[in-house]
């Protein structure tokens, strides 16, 4: 993996589920300076549905359709339907980016656990091997930052 911050503010991302995993997602996306942001899923967290009454992306409550991809830079697979992400996953496109949260060999690339602070980003990963200790890393880095600003 090879390590980079992307400006994603005229990008188009896509995410197909809005459960937790999602809204996870959504968050550190729009917290990124995410503009266009689709999401789409049959039913959604509260979070998801308070951030596209507020405009900050559009959520379409439907199943994924084929096509729905097309246009989209960057692809979230973010359901606990296996078919369904087996659809999605097959149907990117080769110029377009792929975040299958529940497959890391179907991914071309995976979002590090991010602490900001007023001077810097940093960023942690378990190389991509188990999501839970990036987020244990990233909660140890938070709090070590957060006593050293005391």
């Amino acid at each position: 993996m090879y390590p980079v911050l992307l400006d994603i503010s005229q990008r188009k991302i896509i995410l197909i589920g809005a459960g937790k995993i999602a809204t996870r997602k959504v968050t550190s996306l729009l917290a990124g300076g995410g503009g266009c942001i689709q999401v789409i899923a049959p039913k959604a967290t509260p979070e998801i549905k308070e951030f596209a009454q507020a405009g900050q992306l559009t959520y379409l409550s439907r199943e994924y359709q084929k096509g729905d991809l097309a246009g989209f830079d960057f692809v979230f697979i973010c359901t606990d339907d296996p078919s369904v992400n087996l659809q999605v996953r097959n149907e990117v496109g080769s110029n377009q980016w792929v975040n299958d949260t529940t497959c890391k060999e179907r991914s071309t690339f995976c979002s590090p656990g991010v602490v900001t602070t007023k001077e810097f980003t940093y960023t942690v990963s378990s190389h991509v091997q188990d999501p839970r200790k990036t987020k244990a890393a990233k909660e140890e880095l938070q709090a070590w930052l957060e006593g050293k600003q005391s």
